[in-house]
């Protein structure tokens, strides 16, 4: 497929703006099946300052996904300080679209540069104009939830998913100790683990029943060699991979992340 073809199917979704994301740097359009990044910009987020996080729905988004967007939003704020305000004029915000897949950048990007100004078949890497100086900037950020039954089939509990993304939060199953209580196939691209950095923060105990673990497949299954979680997986009937609701881990890790006074910080590899 050309630059030009992937650009063109990407600013379909857009419709409010002028802006393009091209995903090329991947073979994947997404990193662990359903990260973004500004090209170059990889692991930079930020958490969002006080908790405040301005979104807006494009307008190819359904009612039906609307409606799911809300409810993992109250859920969200049920459960923390964090707060969802629809965008009047932040610069700085998210954009809740429907690509036909489920993706999110992790943290607040904030405004930055989205073009390298490298060419591919004639169009820019990053904002997809042929006539590219490399100085475009945008704080928008786009996030993807969808019904799209070739995905994962629970648009609510997919869209808290992303939305823990948004807010700074990477993958459960991609901390540095998670072979402690899993063991996956290295040749399995989407569990990826996040080595030891001394930046990387670990909020408590692994937890299987995150929603931001994602399911077990073929490559990945529990640690035989750690009897204790197989039991607890037995007796308490946990989903590795669940859908449904913030679990008490996520529920902590969300609060430690976003304490009732906040500012800002940077985030680190695995949050």
């Amino acid at each position: 497929m050309s630059m030009k073809q992937k650009v063109f199917d990407i600013s379909l979704f857009f419709h409010d703006e002028t802006l393009y994301f091209d995903f090329s740097y991947c073979e994947e359009p997404i990193y662990e099946r359903d990260i973004i990044f500004t090209p170059g910009n990889q692991f930079s987020g930020t958490t969002w300052e006080n908790g405040i996080v301005p979104y807006e729905f494009d307008r190819n988004l359904s009612t039906k996904l609307r409606d799911s967007v809300k409810s993992a939003m109250e859920n969200i704020e049920s459960k923390s300080s964090v707060k969802f305000v629809r965008r009047t004029n932040q610069r700085d915000y998210i954009k809740i679209t429907d690509c036909k897949d489920y993706f999110s950048f992790v943290g607040k990007q904030g405004y930055r540069k989205i073009c390298t100004g490298t060419f591919e078949d004639g169009y820019c890497i990053g904002c997809g104009n042929q006539d590219c100086t490399g100085m475009k900037y945008s704080g928008m950020q786009v996030l993807s939830i969808t019904d799209n039954p070739d995905r994962f089939p629970a648009p609510l509990g997919s869209a808290m998913h992303e939305l823990m993304h948004a807010l700074g939060f990477y993958h459960e199953h991609s901390r540095p100790d998670r072979d402690h209580y899993l063991t996956v196939n290295n040749l399995n691209c989407n569990y990826v683990k996040h080595e030891d950095h001394p930046n990387v923060t670990c909020n408590g105990p692994y937890d299987l029943e995150s929603i931001m673990h994602y399911p077990l497949e073929r490559g990945i299954k529990l640690n035989e060699l750690n009897p204790g979680i197989m039991k607890l997986v037995s007796e308490k009937k946990i989903t590795v991979g669940q859908r449904e609701k913030l679990s008490k881990g996520d529920i902590n890790a969300l609060n430690e992340l976003y304490p009732s006074t906040s500012s800002f910080r940077f985030l680190s590899f695995w949050t």
